[in-house]
């Protein structure tokens, strides 16, 4: 997976990556592809239930391609296409997401103002709002980032949204 941030870079390799992340999905896809994959649901090659060969690559590919996340979230987050990308992992990856959220916050610790970019604010308000991933990644800001940044972010427009889902979670591990 050394050249997954170069295959992210084109449009076909972000189809690609998407669609073993989230195969025939209406939100990536639109119908045309749909119905042209449904084709070869009738291609009896494997013995196996598509479902359970879709979810063998899947459990395969999801820690090389967070690993590779995580090594590039700042350049992830440099274009919108790579940042729906980045979402798309979060929401379907089949692995632990502790190192790519440990990542995103330290890039939130060196640069607390990050948090006020577009593709920031669309990476935030997803995961936040994730009910699998939220207090994940709400204990891993908590536990990361200054409470003086915490209520920096308040003070600004988008920072303010990602402080009303901290404080709208309540089950944070950690209060201050």
């Amino acid at each position: 997976m050394e050249n997954l941030d170069f295959i992210t870079m084109s449009q076909i390799g972000r189809l690609l990556i998407n669609y073993i992340l989230a195969p025939r999905s209406t939100k990536l896809f639109p119908p045309s592809i749909i119905e042209a994959l449904a084709v070869g649901d009738t291609n009896k090659v494997s013995k196996k239930d598509p479902e359970a060969r879709r979810q063998e690559v899947l459990t395969y590919a999801s820690p090389g391609i967070i690993d590779n996340f995580k090594d590039n979230v700042e350049s992830m987050l440099m274009e919108n296409t790579r940042t729906l990308l980045l979402n798309n992992a979060i929401n379907h990856a089949n692995c632990d997401l502790a190192v790519l959220f440990t990542a995103i916050v330290d890039l939130l610790e060196s640069d607390p103002s990050i948090v006020e970019s577009t593709t920031m604010h669309i990476l935030m308000r997803n995961v936040q709002g994730n009910k699998d991933h939220q207090l994940q990644f709400n204990n891993t800001i908590v536990s990361k980032i200054p409470m003086d940044d915490i209520i920096n972010w308040a003070g600004t427009n988008r920072g303010a949204f990602s402080v009303l889902r901290l404080v709208e979670l309540k089950d944070t591990d950690k209060k201050r």
